[in-house]
């Protein structure tokens, strides 16, 4: 009787779980997990020391020198106008080493009197203006003027020349002449005229104005 009361007992209970097993796997689980989780956790902490330890040596560490001089920039020089250079002739000297303007016009004259023509074109400039005020209009160029004393010299004889009565001095660019003409040294009746003539800065003759007296 007492046995088939047990076994009644035994029947009646709920059947018994095997709850004792799981939690001692799933113990086991987690000891694992947790151990390989802190092993990384170890890694991982360690693996970031030594990276901030090497950002912190590399901002530590002080920055690199370039070992070539550093060249200020040189300050812009202007041009600036000093003395002229030893041997070197200033304006001034170019100006008194040039001849004075009556030698050039007395050169002038002296040309007209051998009637040479190349040795006029070469006193006067490339924009001569030359004006007789027999003529109507003026010459403008250095062929015009050689046409005019070409045709001077073919109708004047051979034996008449420019005489020099008087010539201004002292002036760099001006020069007033008195002439008349002479034949073997005689005064030619009615031969007598005025020359206004003007040099450039290049020692040329550019304008020259003669009449009649």
């Amino acid at each position: 009787l007492s046995i088939e009361l047990h076994k009644m007992r035994t029947s009646l209970q709920p059947p018994q779980r095997t709850t004792q097993q799981v939690p001692r796997q799933q113990c086991a689980l987690r000891t694992c997990c947790h151990r390989t989780f802190c092993r990384e956790q170890v890694s991982h902490s360690r693996t970031g020391r030594s990276h901030n330890t090497r950002v912190q040596a590399t901002s530590i560490s002080a920055p690199r020198r370039d070992s070539s001089p550093s060249r200020s920039p040189s300050p812009s020089r202007s041009p600036s106008r000093g003395p002229s250079a030893p041997g070197s002739p200033s304006r001034r000297d170019m100006r008194s080493k040039a001849p004075p303007a009556k030698q050039v016009v007395l050169r002038y004259f002296a040309a007209l009197n051998a009637r040479d023509v190349d040795a006029l074109l070469n006193l006067l400039s490339e924009d001569i203006v030359h004006q007789d005020l027999s003529h109507e209009q003026p010459h403008t160029s250095r062929m015009g003027v050689a046409r005019f004393y070409q045709d001077l010299f073919h109708n004047m004889p051979s034996n008449v020349t420019f005489t020099i009565e008087d010539i201004t001095d002292g002036d760099h660019s001006n020069v007033g002449v008195s002439w008349c003409l002479s034949v073997e040294g005689n005064e030619f009746p009615l031969g007598k005229g005025l020359s206004f003539i003007k040099l450039n800065a290049r020692r040329k003759i550019c304008f020259v104005r003669q009449s009649p007296k």
